[in-house]
């Protein structure tokens, strides 16, 4: 009842919507707890459950309404706020050089190949030198990540398995040598997703030469001799 209450007007006040949640839990809840009401003991139990989820819900509620207000106030301090973070982790002589240069080669990569293709895009494919500044730096931070999936820069640290992550990882607060210095937080995660693509294409090539194999010319004496009869 308050849920759908909330949804119904999204500009309700925090105050008005204790007020409302006041109201349907004291409703709620004299029937069974009110001198002479014909309740049980488990049925004000069950009604004092319903007004704990009844709660949660409406709390969920205004937590969202929330965030949708400030969605703008957050957007345009959002970068601001990750920065100074950065530094009151990393301190503040920290350096973001690595992180510069990764972003940097990303954008002159795609500058030499600046048609790029996307299924929702009417015409399949778009020229990465019109872009404008943000949606430069958006293409080329998601190339970077995908580089450093698909290709990462050398790691001395001992290679691991998806398999044996969770025995091997380090900390998710190491960082990486090489790796840009923002990416702290997903050390961990980043070297899980390279293992994986490799294993991904490792048994991809292992799958094709399967299929070379078993479907080559079977008057070949050397296939003959590999493949059993």
């Amino acid at each position: 009842m308050i849920y759908s209450t909330l949804q119904a007007s999204s500009l309700l006040s925090v105050e008005h919507s204790k007020v409302i949640a006041l109201r349907c839990t004291t409703a709620l809840l004299m029937p069974w707890c009110a001198p002479g009401g014909g309740g049980t003991k488990a049925d004000a139990v069950k009604a004092v459950r319903m007004c704990l989820d009844i709660l949660e819900l409406m709390k969920l509620d205004i937590a969202n309404h929330q965030l949708q207000a400030l969605r703008p106030c957050l957007v345009d301090t959002s970068g601001q706020y990750e920065l100074e973070a950065f530094k009151g982790c990393k301190g503040q002589g920290s350096s973001l050089d690595i992180t510069r240069k990764w972003m940097g080669s990303s954008h002159r990569r795609l500058l030499c190949s600046p048609i790029l293709t996307h299924p929702s895009i009417p015409s399949r494919s778009f020229d990465y030198r019109n872009l404008n500044q943000t949606q430069k730096t958006y293409i080329s931070v998601l190339k970077g990540l995908t580089d450093l999936v698909f290709d990462p820069p050398p790691n001395p640290t001992p290679q691991f398995s998806s398999a044996s992550a969770n025995a091997t990882a380090p900390s998710a607060m190491c960082p990486l040598p090489l790796y840009p210095e923002t990416t702290y937080l997903d050390s961990a995660r980043l070297l899980v997703l390279a293992a994986d693509a490799a294993d991904t294409a490792a048994m991809y090539m292992f799958l094709l030469l399967y299929r070379q194999l078993v479907f080559s010319d079977a008057g070949d004496p050397a296939v003959t001799r590999i493949i059993p009869e």
